[in-house]
C-alpha cells in the first residue's frame, strides 16, 4: 500500500469537478491512503444534493465519506491545510484563481511541509483552452485525460515558458474501458442528445440546434430524442447558463412549427443511468459522447456546428463521427476512427502503451514519490500583471502556433483575451483587504 499512513483532502465545486475528485479519492483509498471529502461553497453556489448523490453512487470511495462544506477562504487557513499530505482541488474560473491565491497564502507558514496539490481537467484539453492550462500550472500534478491531450498540454506550456513535467496521463474520470469499435447495425429508436448549456450560446444558434434535431427526427420517423439538459433549475454547472436559452423552452416554442419535436423529451438523470435506456447518443462537443462510446453506444458529433472554433468540436474533426444529420439513418451510424480512439479516449483503469500502467497506478506512483519528500513553494498563480507579461513573451511563438494549426493571433476570443477578462473580473471583485465579495 504505497499511500498507507497519508491523509488527503478532495475539494470540489460542482459538476464534472466532483467526478475528478471522486477519481482521485478512489485511487488514494485503493492505495491505502485516507481521504476527507470537502465540497466548495463560493459566490453563493453550492453542490446540489442531486449532483452529490450521483457522484457518490459512482465512486465507492466517496460512499464511505460524509461530505463537509467549506468556503473558499478556508483554503488560506494553515491549521486546516496542515492536516493533509495532499489535496485535490477541483474548481474552475474565478474559484480556481482565488483558490490558488488562498492556498499560496496558507502554505506560507508551512514551508516544505505543505500538502501536494493536484488538479485536473474536467473535459477535453485543446489549444483553444490554453487559459485553463495556464490557470492550473501552479499544481504539483495536473491530471490529463488522454495521450493526445497530454501532448497538447506539454506543447502549450513549453511555448508559454511554463513547466511541463507536472502533466500526468490519467484518463477521463467516470470512463470505463471502451467497448469494441463497430458501426451500429441495429435500429435506432431512442437517441440521447447531450446538451452543453452554452454550446451553442446565442439564441439564434440554439434555435438552429433545435431545428437540426427536428431534421434528424424527420429522417428517423420511428425514433424519439431525449435531450439531457446539463442541469436542473437552480443547479450550477461548469458551463454556466448565463444568457443562453434553455433547450426545453425552445422546444416548447417551436413545437407547433416543427411537428417532429413532439417526439422530444427532456431528461436530467445522470448520463450513466440514461445510457442503458437509449440506442445512440449525439452532441456538439460534449465529453459525454466519450462516455457514451465507452458504454458501447453509437455516437455522432453534429457537423453543422463544426466550423465555429469556440464550440470545441474541432476535437472530433478526425474522429469519423462528425456528420450531418442527413447522413444518419435508423439502421447505420458511423464507427469512430480507431487511431483517434487510441489517442483520445482513455479510462483511468485502462493500461496505456506509454508505460504499461493504468492512470490510477501512475497517479499513485507519482503521489508516493512527492509526499515522501520536501516540497518547494508553489509557482505564483496567474495574476493580471504576469498574464500581460506572458503575452509579451509569447508573441515570438505565434508562427510556431500557426504552423501547428492551433489558433491565430491576435483574436478577440483568443485564450489570453479570455484569461485577461477572467483576471480583470477577479481583481475587480476583491476589496481593499484582498477579500472577495
Amino acid at each position: 500500500m504505497k499511500l498507507a499512513g497519508y491523509h488527503f483532502a478532495v475539494i470540489a465545486h460542482y459538476d464534472a469537478y466532483l467526478h475528478n475528485a471522486g477519481a482521485f479519492a478512489q485511487a488514494v483509498c485503493d492505495a491505502g491512503g485516507t481521504v476527507d471529502f470537502l465540497t466548495l461553497s463560493s459566490r453563493g453556489m453550492e453542490v446540489s444534493g442531486a449532483q452529490l448523490s450521483s457522484v457518490c453512487r459512482y465512486w465507492p470511495a466517496l460512499q464511505r465519506l460524509k461530505p463537509a462544506r467549506i468556503g473558499i477562504e478556508a483554503l488560506r487557513d494553515p491549521s486546516l491545510l496542515a492536516l493533509y499530505s495532499g489535496l485535490f482541488f477541483g474548481a474552475g474560473g474565478e474559484e480556481l484563481l482565488v483558490g490558488f491565491r488562498n492556498l499560496r497564502e496558507g502554505f506560507a507558514s508551512l514551508g516544505s511541509r505543505r500538502p501536494v496539490v493536484v488538479t485536473g481537467f474536467p473535459g477535453i484539453v485543446d489549444a483553444g483552452r490554453t487559459a485553463g492550462m495556464l490557470f492550473r500550472c501552479p499544481s504539483d500534478i495536473v491530471l490529463l485525460p488522454a495521450s493526445a491531450q497530454l501532448r497538447v498540454y506539454r506543447l502549450e506550456m513549453s511555448l508559454l515558458g511554463k513547466r511541463t513535467g507536472n502533466g500526468l496521463l490519467y484518463g477521463m474520470p467516470s470512463l470505463p474501458p471502451p467497448a469494441p469499435i463497430s458501426a451500429s447495425l441495429s435500429p435506432i429508436r431512442r437517441i440521447l442528445f447531450i446538451d452543453q448549456s452554452v454550446i451553442p450560446d446565442t439564441p439564434d444558434d440554439r434555435r438552429a440546434l433545435v431545428v437540426e434535431l427536428a431534421r434528424l427526427l424527420d429522417n428517423l420517423p420511428n425514433a424519439e430524442i431525449w435531450i439531457r439538459e446539463r442541469v436542473r433549475e437552480g443547479e450550477t454547472s461548469i458551463h454556466e447558463l448565463g444568457s443562453a436559452v434553455k433547450l426545453s423552452k425552445l422546444v416548447a416554442e417551436l413545437k407547433q412549427r416543427l411537428p417532429a419535436l413532439a417526439r422530444v423529451k427532456m431528461k436530467h438523470e445522470p448520463l450513466t443511468s440514461l445510457f442503458g435506456q437509449v440506442d445512440a447518443a449525439i452532441s456538439i462537443s460534449s465529453t459525454g459522447l466519450l462516455e457514451a462510446f465507452a458504454a458501447g453506444l453509437p455516437i455522432a458529433s453534429l457537423e453543422r456546428f463544426s466550423r465555429v472554433p469556440k464550440f470545441g468540436n474541432g476535437f472530433f474533426r478526425t474522429s469519423g463521427i462528425q456528420v450531418d444529420v442527413e447522413e444518419l439513418s435508423d439502421d447505420r451510424w458511423p464507427a469512430p476512427n480507431e487511431k483517434w480512439v487510441q489517442k483520445n479516449i482513455l479510462s483511468p483503469t485502462q493500461i496505456s502503451n506509454l508505460d504499461q500502467l493504468t492512470g490510477q497506478q501512475r497517479l499513485v506512483q507519482k503521489l508516493a514519490a512527492i509526499v515522501s519528500s520536501p516540497r518547494r513553494n508553489l509557482p505564483n498563480p496567474v495574476e493580471h500583471g504576469p498574464v500581460s507579461r506572458q503575452i509579451a513573451r509569447w508573441r515570438p511563438h505565434v508562427l510556431v502556433q500557426r504552423a501547428f494549426g492551433l489558433f491565430s493571433w491576435p483574436r478577440r476570443d483568443s485564450p489570453f483575451s479570455f484569461a485577461l477578462r477572467k483576471n480583470n473580473r477577479y481583481h475587480a471583485a476583491r476589496g481593499p483587504e484582498g477579500e472577495t465579495e
